[in-house]
């Protein structure tokens, strides 16, 4: 019999839960909202989604013990279930040994070295992006940060002369294909089948990408030099490499992994950094002290310390991920929190990292709350990329990937907000910002 700490924080069930639907209105209605309501019930909340228990963890305690101390007792939860038949079997929805056999496989290609050794082509895809804009242009920054957010991803993947092809394929199919993902994992099955224009779209933007993906990777088991190639001569301890299939399931997760996350921090940074034009203008001081005119290279990102914090900050007051489950495969004592086998954990980056008891001041956008170096926080109070286990394979890549866009965009241009415009939060797979119209300033001299 379990022993309950005297400490133990206690579990509080939320209230309003309705009769079949539990508390699945609510979190649908009302998503991020609800969830940073649920955080002054305690540091763990039971839902219920329909009939399903599921127990909200507020602190990084308890998922610290979740996701590191207790990872063998859980699996991808209910809406990785939900996601696996849109988004394949790759690392974000794949578990067991399965997924420590892809783990494993993908792995070397995001070690540093490996990264770094991508970093002239990440500055030629950015350059040529941005050669394109035009002193006093207005542009739509949500859409520029995911066309220069894939261009990168889909060079470095495939670095070939049509990549250029796949990567208007996925800046056109992938907010569709993602958002409608996000509708899927919340909202009743039924309701997602409907024979209506947004169905078509969703099944249209899916089947698209994997048919393109499938192609691309086809290709590549003959050519060599880019990281799907990598990928695809990697082998297991048995010999065995990926199957075209895998090899697919992957090359989205990375697509999805490598593009939206970045995109989306990078347009919030654009935004805030608009509306406070002294953290801009260090930033452009850092810019042109450390490369004086050269572009980046991978020798530069450890120097760029203000760029780093700003995107430290900016992940911490924007995070786009407002909801992730695991579930338990058999009990799990979290500290005194019983988790019970076959019940689901959630747990909200997005209002963790909002939290005054573990960040003074949390709405204010602060990059010098990581400097000169970050400060000591509980573990797992700060996961821009998770944490244990399935923390994301791809760290290293996102903090290069968003450090050079940044970097090499403040070196040439500075992005002005436009006036009267008001920006509105879109809450759907991820959080993110909705139309963002901004002015771009030439800064050459």
């Amino acid at each position: 019999m379990t022993t309950r700490p005297a400490d133990a924080p206690v579990v509080c069930a939320a209230r309003r839960r309705l009769p079949l639907l539990g508390h699945t209105l609510w979190l649908a209605l009302r998503r991020v909202d609800y969830l940073q309501a649920l955080r002054a019930c305690g540091d763990a909340v039971l839902i219920h989604l329909g009939p399903l228990p599921v127990y909200v963890l507020n602190s990084p305690e308890l998922i610290h013990r979740m996701l590191v101390e207790h990872a063998g007792k859980f699996s991808k939860g209910l809406l990785f279930d939900r996601a696996r038949p849109y988004f394949g079997d790759g690392l974000l929805t794949s578990s067991g040994s399965f997924h420590m056999r892809q783990r494993r496989l993908v792995q070397p290609a995001f070690h540093r070295d490996a990264v770094y050794g991508h970093t002239a082509a990440m500055a030629n895809a950015v350059n040529r992006h941005i050669d394109q804009w035009r002193d006093g242009q207005v542009i739509a920054v949500e859409r520029e940060t995911r066309a220069l957010a894939t261009s990168i991803i889909v060079e470095t993947l495939f670095d070939t002369d049509d990549s250029m092809q796949l990567a208007e394929l996925v800046e056109r199919s992938l907010p569709e294909f993602i958002a409608g993902v996000g509708r899927r994992t919340l909202l009743p099955s039924a309701l997602t089948r409907l024979p209506i224009p947004g169905t078509r779209r969703f099944d249209a933007a899916g089947a698209d990408l994997r048919r393109t993906t499938l192609r691309f990777v086809a290709q590549h088991r003959r050519d060599g030099g880019n990281l799907v190639s990598r990928l695809l001569a990697a082998r297991d301890h048995t010999g065995r490499g990926m199957t075209d299939d895998e090899a697919v399931d992957e090359v989205i997760t990375l697509l999805i992994a490598g593009i939206e996350t970045s995109a989306t921090t990078l347009a919030w940074a654009y935004h805030e950094l608009g509306h406070h034009p002294q953290l801009r203008d260090r930033l452009h001081h850092e810019v042109d002290t450390v490369l004086a005119g050269r572009r980046v290279t991978a020798a530069d990102l450890p120097r760029l310390r203000f760029n780093r914090a700003l995107l430290y900050e900016i992940l911490r007051l924007h995070h786009p991920t407002w909801l992730l489950m695991r579930r338990a495969q058999e009990d799990a004592d979290l500290g005194g929190v019983l988790i019970p086998a076959g019940a689901e954990a959630l747990y909200s980056p997005t209002t963790l990292h909002r939290d005054p008891n573990l960040y003074a001041d949390p709405l204010r956008l602060d990059p010098d709350r990581w400097l000169p170096d970050p400060p000591p926080l509980p573990r797992c109070s700060f996961i821009p990329f998770g944490a244990g286990n399935r923390k994301c394979v791809g760290e290293t890549f996102a903090w290069s990937e968003m450090s050079l866009i940044l970097a090499t965009v403040a070196a040439r241009w500075q992005l002005d907000p436009c006036s009267g415009t008001k920006v509105k939060t879109i809450v759907d797979g991820i959080v993110r910002p909705g139309h963002l119209p901004m002015t771009v300033r030439s800064r050459a001299r």
